[in-house]
């Protein structure tokens, strides 16, 4: 998912954005499991994560977002769940990672979420919603973020299946 800083009109046709990128959204829908995908995470010139990029579910238009992970400048590689959208900062961060990562969570419905970047448990989180959510990836940006174009989100893969 390439960003560009292109200026373009929106879908609404009055709003116009000076930066171009893109989403990938599933069309499945989860209410639990284990999800991991390989990224390799844009830099900004001073080492920070550039842009917003992210890899989560969302159950849209529904309630509930599980942020399995978000680049956000100073703050790092953060994780969180949202029972509604923008209602909360993260739950936790590590320090930025750039480069090839891999990034996972284990959903287990009504109950939790728990957070792994590279296999490694970094935090845990009570989720006690079971609203059916799709996953998506995308390369955002954010004006307090860092942006650096032209960045080039890349994904080497994406993977579900049953957790225990």
């Amino acid at each position: 998912m390439i960003l560009e800083h292109r200026s373009d009109t929106c879908a609404d046709g009055a709003t116009t954005r000076p930066y171009v990128s893109g989403s990938v959204s599933g069309k499945k829908t989860f209410t639990a499991g284990a999800f991991e995908a390989r990224i390799n995470v844009p830099a900004a010139s001073n080492g920070l994560v550039a842009n917003f990029p992210a890899w989560w579910l969302v159950a849209w238009p529904a309630v509930g977002e599980i942020d399995i992970w978000e680049g956000l400048a100073e703050s790092g590689s953060c994780w969180s769940v949202h029972p509604q959208p923008d209602d909360g900062k993260p739950a936790g961060c590590t320090p930025p990672t750039t480069g090839w990562h891999t990034f996972g969570a284990v959903w287990k419905s009504g109950k939790s979420v728990d957070v792994y970047y590279d296999g490694r448990k970094v935090g845990s989180m009570p989720w006690t919603l079971t609203t059916a959510q799709y996953p998506v990836l995308d390369n955002a940006v954010a004006d307090w973020s860092p942006i650096r174009t032209p960045t080039d989100l890349q994904v080497d893969y994406v993977r579900h299946w049953n957790a225990r």
